[in-house]
């Protein structure tokens, strides 16, 4: 029995040292935009618009299904989405 409380007060030392990734409650995050819309405060399993293809935009589908995955990007040249997904043009703003 000694050595399972040994090796719990080890383990949560372990993973007292991993770094963590920042939480907030509600759903909100503090600074990480929307993957879905875009916007800071929550993310996209809070957020209140309907969900997003991440390669197009459209809502009528999932980037799995989406017809533009095979397209080039007009504003990072990457495959894969379309310029109005494109994260690149959001980190410009």
């Amino acid at each position: 029995m000694a050595g399972s409380n040994l090796d719990l007060s080890l383990q949560e030392i372990v993973n007292d040292d991993k770094p963590t990734r920042a939480r907030a409650t509600n759903g909100r995050a503090k600074s990480k935009a929307c993957n879905n819309c875009g916007v800071i405060g929550h993310l996209a399993g809070a957020c209140p618009d309907p969900a997003q293809c991440h390669a197009c935009g459209s809502t009528a589908h999932v980037v799995a299904d989406c017809p533009h995955t095979d397209e080039t990007c007009d504003i990072c040249g990457r495959v894969g989405h379309l310029a109005v997904k494109c994260r690149r043009a959001a980190r410009q703003e």
